[in-house]
């Protein structure tokens, strides 16, 4: 069993393209870190690899959790896992048919991240789904203190195993994330939706709008701009949001 392990240790180091996966990775960590802590605009390539470690981290993790719950064996010679589906649906090991039906959950749970790694692999999530949207210090300050007090909980206290806690703890903070970000910047979560929308479309002004990014009124016979379907703003707010994008 250790010289197996030690054999998976050295399997990046004799592999090229799985050490430069690997690497984009960590770029992809330390870049989501980085960009925290500051307003530069984030270039294509760094989007792209923030991008590769949400996607493989939440999906690698999610996996392993739902593993973990369904019940996993390493002592196997010839395999990391085997899944002792046969086991749990032992009446002996399963008592009742209630157990029986939480095993739908990680099941679910497991499909959900195959589908987002075959997205990511065929191109249905981008770099485009990285934001531009700027964390303001108290989002981050309340965001980072749940979170903590979060993995301290299901850490030590429910001495959970490690992908269930890193799974739970992405959940609440994406969550609170973006509660305190539409509680205390709307708009600039406005702003950043609209940035999705690579161009504004036009539309001749019948009555009175609001643009809802700065409050103007437009009126006929100015022009408001529609992004995305249902964002109303006037041309000079439309105008920035053009020359960030």
């Amino acid at each position: 069993m250790r010289a197996g392990f030690f054999k998976f240790l050295t399997v990046p180091c004799r592999d090229t393209r799985i050490f430069a996966l690997l690497v984009f990775f960590g770029a992809g960590l330390a870049l989501s870190i980085f960009h925290v802590f500051t307003d530069r605009q984030k270039s294509r390539i760094e989007k792209y690899a923030m991008l590769f470690f949400a996607v493989m981290a939440n999906a690698i993790c999610g996996i392993l959790a739902s593993l973990h719950i369904l019940g996993i064996s390493t002592k196997a010679p010839d395999a990391f896992f085997i899944l002792r589906v046969w086991d749990l649906l032992d009446p002996e090991d399963a008592p009742s048919v209630v157990s029986r039906i939480y095993l739908i959950l990680p099941v679910w749970n497991i499909i959900n991240c195959v589908l987002l790694i075959v997205s990511f692999r065929l191109g249905w999530i981008t770099d485009k789904n990285i934001s531009d949207e700027k964390a303001g210090r108290l989002e981050i300050l309340l965001g980072s203190l749940i979170t903590a007090v979060i993995f301290v909980v299901c850490q030590f206290i429910f001495k959970l195993y490690w992908a269930i806690t890193f799974s739970i703890c992405v959940i609440y903070a994406t969550s609170f994330s973006d509660a305190f970000g539409s509680i205390f910047y709307p708009e600039r979560r406005q702003a950043a939706l609209a940035n999705l929308d690579s161009q504004g479309t036009p539309g001749p002004a019948e009555k009175s709008e609001t643009c809802r990014l700065c409050g103007r009124q437009i009126q006929p016979p100015e022009t408001p701009y529609v992004i995305n379907r249902k964002l109303i703003v006037c041309k000079q707010c439309n105008d920035n949001i053009q020359s960030r994008t």
